[in-house]
């Protein structure tokens, strides 16, 4: 396996921090409560970072419609060139081989082409209250955020 570049190493690190801030963020609004709204994260080229949340009428949306506001949001930034890296987490759930089990998903895309989507099984222990997560899933994804 070749040695990555300078170049390569950095990009690595932002899309890691990224996904690390968009999970961290989604595991503590999970210990907090239910459930989360969905949110978004991105990194700009001079590497500030931002945190993103859409407010919509709670009794007229789903978390779809949250979803679709902010890849809008996140599109609008990055056709700007406003953003390196973006991704937005949100509270899923997956089909497994027991049934339908809850996952943290984030969904992550970069400016230089790469996008991917992580699905991190959990589920909450009802003696203790705590979430126990399983190995994530990374899974390449459609770009919808950097989109020509």
């Amino acid at each position: 396996m070749a040695e990555m570049t300078p170049e390569q190493q950095a990009r690595a690190a932002l899309i890691d921090e990224t996904y690390q801030y968009l999970f961290d963020e989604a595991h503590k609004a999970l210990k907090e409560g239910g459930s989360f709204v969905p949110f978004a994260a991105g990194v700009r080229p001079d590497g500030e970072r931002t945190h993103m949340h859409v407010d919509l009428p709670p009794t007229h949306s789903t978390p779809q419609h949250h979803i679709s506001a902010l890849i809008q949001s996140l599109r609008q930034e990055a056709s700007a060139r406003a953003l390196d890296v973006a991704g937005l987490a949100f509270d899923g759930g997956m089909q497994t081989a027991d049934g339908q089990a809850s996952a943290v998903i984030v969904h992550m895309e970069t400016g230089w082409g790469e996008s991917m989507q992580v699905t991190i099984p959990y589920e909450r222990l009802i003696a203790t209250g705590q979430i126990r997560f399983n190995q994530p899933i990374i899974a390449p994804a459609t770009a919808e955020i950097f989109v020509a």
